[in-house]
């Protein structure tokens, strides 16, 4: 198991620490700041497994969690990248909604492009990302950017469970960066995958529209050489859904 400190002053080092004593398959390492694209790219260097699973340092994942996950790929070898519902909760652990995706995961390849629905704990099959990086330079969207890559060649599953909290913090990085610079870097990241992926091939001109609905309900539409490009009816039906499971949290 491999633990993301990237350079944090909590004192989980020494719990971690206790941890590896009495488990030697558990390891931990230690660095100095140097950001979260830094550290996911050494954690994928170092993990040595052949599922990698991610969580954010403040989310809580339950018991059975891993073992769901590592059933999933089980299942079928093609898959490489699985994901499951969630529950969001805030700094107090009190429950504010509780985020289901089956409507969604149809449509997975198309909705990517237009939103970032998959959640915070990440699992890979390695052999899927092997070549692939975390965008060092990125300051928000580094888990998009790098699904966005995964995208075109990688088999997805979904888990129709709650597998972990997605903790609200007030004082975190992502509630202290603004909502305009938090869309601006968004769209600077998904225009830039969509030219990469060549999603439009032969388009002139490619822009990036946010729609904001509420605090927490985010898409974006595609504007190619003058033509809007939206989701389809099915994946936009899909993904309100989604998203009205949280309307006024």
């Amino acid at each position: 198991m491999n633990k993301e400190q990237d350079g944090s002053q909590h004192p989980s080092p020494e719990i971690l620490k206790n941890f590896a004593k009495k488990n030697k398959k558990i390891k931990v390492f230690h660095q100095d700041n140097f950001g979260a694209g830094y550290t996911r790219n050494k954690l994928l260097d170092l993990s040595n497994g052949a599922i990698l699973v991610g969580l954010d340092a403040d989310d809580r994942i339950y018991p059975s969690a891993l073992e769901r996950i590592i059933e999933k790929y089980n299942q079928d070898s093609r898959v490489g990248f699985v994901y499951s519902n969630q529950r969001v909760i805030d700094e107090n652990g009190k429950l504010l909604y509780e985020g289901r995706k089956e409507k969604c995961h149809p449509f997975f390849d198309e909705l990517i492009y237009f939103t970032h629905f998959p959640g915070h704990l990440r699992s890979f099959r390695k052999s899927s990302v092997k070549n692939l990086r975390f965008d060092v330079n990125l300051k928000t969207g580094q888990d998009w950017d790098f699904l966005l890559q995964l995208v075109p060649n990688t088999c997805k599953a979904h888990i129709p469970e709650f597998l972990y909290d997605y903790r609200i913090n007030s004082r975190g990085l992502s509630r202290r960066t603004s909502k305009r610079v938090k869309l601006h870097r968004s769209v600077q990241l998904l225009k830039r995958r969509i030219i990469i992926n060549n999603i439009y091939p032969n388009a002139e001109c490619i822009d990036i529209i946010p729609i904001v609905k509420g605090e927490h309900a985010i898409y974006y539409n595609h504007i190619v050489d003058d033509k809007l490009k939206e989701m389809s009816s099915e994946a936009k039906e899909a993904l309100m859904d989604y998203f009205l499971q949280y309307e006024g949290c």
